[in-house]
């Protein structure tokens, strides 16, 4: 990948796969402050320019059913903005290779579906969670049934425990968490609550 910026009337920046940087540029001329002068414009903007066809191609693609969102953090901004421009370019290759086959195109819509769904593999947050194996002191038997954690969705629940026993959050407020017991449908933090509460039931 080859970064190019280039001031004419302002900065200008592109990245591109195929101009070499050794490439030699050509002369211009332009009107600096009224007076005439030379300077060098790198090809990669010639390359860019002949090929738009008016309409930047790559820019109106992205703005279609864009994924990711906007971040203040230059890492997440930079990591969605290349999955988006390679989704883009694999929708361009799907095209051309349709085309020699004699296939219908797809839309952009249609392909960014079937890539999701190609993507996410009938993954399921909810299969994840029940696949992990609670820990022994997460569970508890009083008579005869068994006492689990389980994560609660949704929003928080104040502890009965810390309630109970009048524990509280530094601030002084109420302690909340998102599990509850499956069988008493209590809330009850997962760390010591759970053991407590029920070894005080039995």
């Amino acid at each position: 990948m080859l970064f190019t910026k280039w001031h004419d009337k302002k900065d200008v920046t592109y990245l591109s796969t195929n101009v070499s940087p050794l490439d030699a540029g050509r002369e211009v001329e332009r009107n600096v402050r009224g007076q005439s002068t030379t300077i060098i414009k790198p090809k990669v903007a010639d390359v860019y320019t002949a090929s738009m066809g008016g309409v930047d191609h790559s820019d109106q693609l992205r703005s279609f059913y864009s994924t990711g969102w906007q971040s203040r953090k230059w890492y997440r901004y930079i990591f969605w903005f290349l999955f988006n421009i390679s989704v883009c370019n694999a929708f361009v290759l799907e095209g051309f290779s349709r085309s020699m086959a004699g296939q219908t195109k797809r839309t952009l819509l249609e392909f960014k579906r079937e890539l999701a769904k190609l993507l996410i593999n009938d993954f399921s947050q909810r299969k994840r969670k029940a696949r992990n194996s609670l820990p022994s002191e997460q569970s508890r038997v009083v008579g005869s049934e068994q006492h689990i954690s389980g994560h609660v969705e949704g929003r928080k629940r104040k502890c009965v425990q810390c309630i109970k026993t009048g524990r509280r959050t530094k601030g002084g407020g109420k302690i909340e968490t998102r599990f509850e017991c499956v069988i008493c449908k209590v809330a009850l933090c997962r760390a010591t609550c759970h053991a407590e509460f029920h070894s005080q039931v039995a």
